[in-house]
């Protein structure tokens, strides 16, 4: 028997918890797996009998994975119990090897539901029970699967309202535009997708003795088109059903998208999205665990004025975990327009100018985009040399010095930071540009950090920790002043201890401290 404990070791449930019932999953999604086993075999059997020249074993894979799901479905079902208890939730599992994992009612991050297309037939949900632990940042357990009426109830157990606060109203902030889809399905790897629907299309087609191959072949005269031609019209058949498949994926994932504001009263409560054609998923995100907002632009959706919204919230890492996305890729104005709506207290962070970093962070990113294909070029040198390689070959590295410049000024103009009322920012990035809004109460410590170089050229990075999102965001290579005046305005106490400890803190209004600033933090500075 093991025990695992979500987020602290086990300790005995109090003598008033003792007498909780232990409640079952619901058995109707067995029913459900039980009879996708049977239309599945049937359509075997019978494809093997009317098409017996034809390979069935698709059908028969298919009919055996609907087996070992039902199987589990059933096995899970027997040996899963869940309660739930004034201090914690708690879940057991398994026959020959138990496990048993907690998470205490105060430490729980989110409760959210979703519901595949199984699930939805017979009105079932998965309930999902973060606490923002573990290596993934992933629900603590989830519970496959409740009735619909009784996920809403969990939900509303585990996250209670207040009693007396009026009725929910919901403000919509964004639904699903169409034209998003083309944004979407715009990907490198369109031609992967496509390789795999013409296979399983293959497959397919084998199991009903139809060969894919010599259907094309009727359609299209290879011989005629030639080599040349018959490659690219190959790239191109794959790239359009590469891009058919993904739009597909995208309509599929995100049917009847929403983002809504729901309120209580005169307060924000939560961001809410629905979203889901086969699989729904609803997400909720209270107010009081959003940290902040960040906005990611790799450098071909930059120009296209493309960009992912995500909100910093504990208990969700916006790299690891979807969940924390409120929008797909969507135009930069939309992404701002819905990231204006996580801050409600009126300030437009994203929208405010940032502070350009010295000039000496570009002559940095210069080096290194001088040094990398200088290296290169000199390794083909001595492999030259030393007869591995043709002599000729050392100059090619050369040729992408345009190039790498390009990058090394691109990601200098990235570089940039502000603070803005009760808000930080920063962004860098040279292939993609993150743009980051925390919340400066979010923030509970600063790292100082100066190479030698940068200390040689009055620079220092600033490391902001901070116990939502991806849990430490940096301003990279801002001038030395800058940093400390960025410290200043956002934590004055530290600053004061800081440079009192440093030195006299230099005449600028930059270091005065701001009325609206967070009253303590725990805080670590390194120089």
């Amino acid at each position: 028997m093991t025990a695992e404990a979500a987020t602290e070791p086990v300790t005995p449930a109090p003598a008033e918890e003792s007498g909780l019932p232990w409640l079952r999953l619901d058995i109707k999604l067995f029913y459900v797996n039980a009879a996708k086993f049977t239309i599945s075999f049937a359509i075997s059997i019978t494809s093997y009998f009317l098409y017996d020249s034809g390979p069935v074993w698709p059908l028969l894979v298919v009919s055996g994975i609907s087996a070992l799901m039902t199987l589990r479905d059933l096995w899970r079902w027997l040996f899963t119990r869940y309660r739930v208890t004034p201090e914690r939730v708690e879940r057991r599992t398994g026959l020959l090897v138990r496990e048993e994992r907690h998470v205490g009612r105060d430490r729980i991050r989110s409760v959210s539901s979703s519901a595949k297309l199984r699930h939805r037939l017979v009105k079932l949900r998965v309930v999902h029970i973060g606490s923002g632990e573990g290596k993934h940042f992933s629900a603590a357990f989830k519970l496959d699967a409740l009735s619909k009426e009784t996920a809403a109830q969990l939900r509303r157990d585990l996250i209670p309202r207040d009693a007396e606060a009026p009725a929910e109203r919901e403000v919509v902030i964004a639904r699903l535009r169409w034209i998003w889809l083309w944004y979407n399905v715009f990907h490198v790897w369109a031609i992967l997708a496509g390789v795999l629907f013409l296979v399983s299309l293959y497959f397919t087609m084998q199991t009903f003795a139809v060969d894919l191959i010599d259907v094309i072949a009727g359609l299209i005269h290879w011989a005629d088109l030639g080599v040349w031609r018959t490659i690219g019209a190959s790239v191109g058949i794959t790239f359009v059903l590469g891009y058919f498949s993904l739009g597909l994926d995208f309509a599929a994932k995100h049917w009847n998208f929403e983002l809504v504001r729901t309120t209580s009263g005169e307060d924000g409560t939560e961001l809410r999205t629905r979203q889901g054609l086969f699989t729904t998923k609803t997400v909720h995100r209270e107010d009081r665990r959003i940290r902040g907002v960040h906005l990611h632009e790799p450098l071909l959706w930059r120009w296209m004025r493309l960009a992912e919204t995500k909100v910093i919230t504990t208990g969700l890492n916006a790299s690891l975990n979807e969940s924390a996305n409120i929008l797909p890729r969507t135009p930069l104005r939309d992404a701002r327009h819905a990231a204006s709506f996580v801050f409600p207290d009126g300030h437009q962070p994203l929208e405010a100018p940032l502070l350009r970093h010295p000039i000496g962070a570009f002559r940095r990113r210069l080096y290194w985009a001088t040094y990398g294909p200088a290296a290169v070029a000199g390794l083909l040198a001595w492999l030259g040399a030393t007869g591995v390689v043709p002599t000729s070959w050392w100059p090619l590295p050369l040729l992408l010095l345009p190039l790498t410049w390009a990058l090394a000024w691109v990601a200098y103009r990235t570089l940039g930071h502000a603070l803005i009322g009760p808000y930080l920012v920063v962004r860098s990035g040279a292939a993609g540009r993150s743009t980051t809004v925390l919340r400066t109460r979010a923030v509970i410590g600063w790292r100082l950090r100066q190479t030698i170089f940068q200390r040689l050229g009055s620079r220092m990075t600033i490391g902001v920790p901070t116990a939502a999102g991806d849990r430490y965001y940096r301003a990279i290579d801002a001038g030395t002043e800058q940093a400390l005046a960025f410290v200043a305005g956002a934590d004055p106490e530290l600053a004061h201890e800081f440079l009192s400890g440093t030195g006299t803190p230099p005449a600028d209004s930059h270091f005065a401290p701001r009325s609206d600033a967070p009253s303590t933090h725990h805080s670590e500075t390194r120089r």
